[in-house]
């Protein structure tokens, strides 16, 4: 990730996330995999081959983090994913009533990160089908944008800050 982001280099980075992958495949351990899978799928493999690969295997590491016990490789997983399609163009309808019921399962565990990205893109995903006054704001029936600003702040979550912002500045487009 930091040889395809930092130095510029896609082709290389791409090929040793390919050979994590083949490593970890190598080595049948399964308690890691989600945690580096995600990331190859997050930061290296939509530069090289169709998004479709990224969120099909966002859909593997998901389960494979359920089966294993990582709820916050879960989370992450699921709330790309839904990103990803989003930007796909995949439907919406389809897409909100596949991931509310993954948010309902991930609602057992409401401190995970990435459980409030999850929500933030749920939310966006019915502003963007749903006529309201002020669709830029993600507050709703899956998240509250200020409540969402308040604890990413608290705990320094960048990544969620930019995510949030992210969904508010397409939704205002």
């Amino acid at each position: 990730m930091i040889i395809n982001s930092v130095l510029g280099k896609i082709d290389t980075g791409y090929k040793y996330g390919q050979l994590g992958i083949k490593l970890l495949e190598k080595v049948n351990d399964r308690k890691y995999w989600a945690n580096t899978s995600c990331i190859y799928h997050a930061a290296l493999t939509f530069w090289k081959e169709p998004v479709k690969n990224s969120t099909n295997g966002f859909m593997q590491d998901y389960q494979v983090a359920l089966d294993t016990g990582n709820i916050e490789y879960a989370t992450t997983s699921i709330a790309i994913c839904l990103s990803y399609q989003i930007f796909e163009g995949t439907n919406l309808n389809e897409l909100y009533s596949k991931f509310s019921d993954s948010e309902n399962f991930l609602n057992q565990w409401p401190k995970q990160p990435n459980t409030y990205l999850l929500k933030a893109f749920l939310q966006t995903a019915l502003n963007l089908q749903v006529l309201t006054p002020n669709p830029e704001i993600l507050s709703g029936k899956n998240c509250n944008e200020e409540q969402m600003i308040e604890e990413a702040m608290e705990v320094k979550d960048f990544s969620q800050m930019a995510s949030l912002h992210l969904n508010k500045f397409m939704l205002a487009f």
